[in-house]
């Protein structure tokens, strides 16, 4: 679990990919730095997000953003942000949260892309949703995980260690190859979640403007 608090929370490095975790507070100012796309999302209250040398972006809870290079976060309210070091992304937002992702997930879950990878590898950020009284399978992730739940409460199971109860609010961090899973009871629970990397995902290859750009009968797509 992360002690939330106002700015750098945690750091991780796997496979040259460098990760930065922050968090922002109420009545705070928080500097992101340059080299960096920053996925971040508000808990609570409201931010006025500093981007693109002077653009402003005001963004309530339960909203995300992604940005690049230098960024601030005026903070009325609460949030994480994780940090991709070297990694340009393209500046988006949105929100707010919905009530349950689009796309089925293991055990009855379900999950939303929020920031899709640009290309096949890059950093994403997803909204995971648990009903109630899901019991996940124990599983594990190729890479780190951050998250923090947004609604709702569970448990965070580990293996040989104790049962984590995880609630609105709480920031937390899974290590690469650790076993895990959750439970729900009566609420259900939704949390967002940064990946540094995919597994799927676009290429110059294969893409929607590229597939469906059709001469003599045939996709211009090289397999």
């Amino acid at each position: 679990m992360l002690d939330f608090q106002f700015g750098h929370l945690y750091e991780h490095n796997h496979e040259n990919k460098t990760t930065r975790v922050y968090g922002f507070t109420p009545e705070t100012f928080l500097l992101l730095p340059g080299g960096h796309t920053h996925f971040g999302f508000v808990l609570s209250g409201h931010i006025v997000l500093g981007y693109a040398n002077g653009s402003k972006m005001p963004l309530p809870k339960g909203c995300h953003f992604c940005v690049k290079e230098v960024a601030t976060v005026e903070s009325y309210g609460t949030g994480i942000v994780s940090s991709a070091e070297g990694f340009a992304g393209m500046n988006q937002f949105g929100g707010p949260l919905e009530n349950e992702g689009r796309f089925r997930y293991v055990d009855g879950c379900s999950n939303s892309l929020l920031v899709h990878p640009l290309r096949k590898g890059d950093p994403c950020f997803h909204h995971l949703h648990l009903d109630p009284h899901v019991k996940e399978m124990p599983h594990t992730h190729p890479s780190l995980r951050t998250l923090v739940v947004y609604r709702g409460e569970g448990e965070a199971i580990v293996p040989g260690l104790d049962t984590v109860h995880i609630k609105r609010g709480d920031a937390f961090v899974i290590e690469p190859d650790c076993v895990h899973s959750f439970n729900t009871g009566e609420a259900g629970m939704s949390l967002v979640t940064y990946h540094p990397d995919s597994v799927v995902g676009y290429t110059d290859d294969n893409n929607p403007m590229l597939n469906n750009t059709i001469s003599g009968g045939k996709s211009a797509r090289r397999d």
